[in-house]
């Protein structure tokens, strides 16, 4: 989903809002899923891009799958310190 978003947003021009409302969602959900799964606000994965997004998230979980390990790194507010992100995982 997010890297759909991604690629909408730099292929397309559409903005995160105007594409969650196309689908039935509420904007703020899709907001709030981003900063969520990747501990970034929208404005930063946005300027990130879809091939950072793919390397970082899904490269890790296609990694995982071939090594039969399904677990995958998260990143969330309760792993900061110090302005740091730390991941668990």
């Amino acid at each position: 989903r997010i890297a759909r978003w991604l690629w909408m947003a730099e292929t397309m021009g559409e903005a995160l809002s105007a594409q969650a409302l196309r689908v039935g969602r509420d904007s703020a959900v899709a907001y709030r899923l981003i900063k969520t799964r990747t501990g970034l606000p929208w404005t930063e994965c946005r300027r990130r891009g879809t091939a950072w997004f793919v390397e970082t998230y899904l490269g890790d979980r296609a990694a995982a799958a071939r090594d039969g390990n399904r677990q995958h790194t998260v990143v969330t507010n309760s792993t900061r310190e110090g302005g740091a992100l730390r991941a668990r995982g």
